[in-house]
This record gives C-alpha cells, structure tokens and sequence, in this order.
C-alpha cells in the first residue's frame, strides 16, 4: 500500500561535500527506484551540533526527505541505514493523514494570499491589503486555536468514554480562583461514577 513518509537521517559530517551530496543523492535513487516511489522534498539541514554525542561525534549532517512508496520499502530503507557506517542516526515515520491535509490547507492559503497580492499590486491597493492580513492574523491564530482545542477535548471524551471514567466539576468551594478573583473551571475526574 502506498503511503506518505518522512525520513531523516544524520550522516557523518567528517566526510566531504561530494560525497555526502552522493550519499543523499543513493537515498533518492533508492526511494524511486522502490515500488510507487516518488520523492516529494528533499531538505538538507547540513552540519548541525548533535544534542548528545553519538558514535563518538558530536556533530551531524542532517538530512530530510518526504516521498511516498509502497510500505514494504521501509524494511529496505531502515536496513540500508542500519549497515551504512556513514549513517549516525535514521528515522522514518509514516505521516498521519491529518498532518497531510493541514500541509495542503497551508499550501492553499499561501496560494490565496500570493494571488490577494498579486491582485493588491495591480490596482495599487497592497498597503490595505497589508493592514488587512494583520488584522485578521489574530482571528486566524485564535480559530486555529479553537479548532485544536475541539480536536483534544473529542479525543479526551473518547478516552473518558473508552476507560469509563466519568468527569464531574468541583464543589465551588473547591475551585481555584486566580489572581484577578476569577472563578476557573476545574474538574474532578472520578473513575467509574457514572455507573
């Protein structure tokens, strides 16, 4: 089955240019040559400060790349970067398909502002435009907010509803109150109440 994957992986940095460009370039080469290979983005980092030392180095190159293949390639890829001795570390991870349609909203937002901007040029009108975008940039950020909220309190429901655990409020006597004398809701979770 063909899915969407991430892999970064950090090679030796003592080596030099050419053949660390070479070494990313055979990752590419593998991927497309797998079953339904395609390379979606290659993101090289470069030498980076490594946060522990590993194998005795205490930097890496460090290299990213997005593709799709076919799900039997991980083996392949994962074996590839285990013997290679120029590999530090690897990781590859299949990419949630929420992450996959957020990058798409993302793309299609950019698109939109490019074309508001291009159109704002053309008629003389981009300061307005401008103060516009930061006017909403707020409303954005708190709908963005709002929205991700929804999403974690419908997984908590789940996970309440799934472990039976039921959730109650607090007596008022027992609820917090901040510094502004602001009553804050809090909630007392009591395993097994509800049956």
């Amino acid at each position: 089955m063909k899915r969407r994957y991430e892999t970064m992986f950090i090679l030796d940095p003592g080596q030099e240019e050419e053949k660390l460009k070479a070494q990313v370039k055979k990752v590419e080469e593998m991927i497309l040559a797998a079953p339904e290979g395609e390379v979606i983005s290659i993101d090289v980092w470069g030498k980076k400060r490594l946060a522990y030392e590993i194998k005795g180095k205490q930097f890496g190159y460090y290299v990213v790349v997005e593709f799709r293949a076919d799900s039997s390639f991980i083996t392949d890829l994962n074996t590839y970067f285990r013997y290679d001795p120029q590999v530090i570390r690897a990781l590859v991870i299949a990419i949630p398909q929420k992450v996959i349609k957020l990058k798409k909203r993302q793309e299609e937002l950019k698109e939109r502002e490019a074309e508001r901007r291009a159109e704002a040029k053309v008629s003389g009108e981009s300061k307005v435009v401008d103060m516009l975008e930061e006017a909403a940039a707020p409303e954005a950020a708190k709908a963005a907010a709002l929205e991700a909220a929804e999403a974690a309190a419908k997984q908590l429901r789940a996970y309440h509803v799934e472990h039976d655990i039921q959730v109650s409020p607090k007596p008022p006597h027992e609820a917090l109150h901040s510094a502004a004398g602001e009553r804050e809701a809090s909630l007392v979770i009591v395993p097994g109440a509800h049956k």
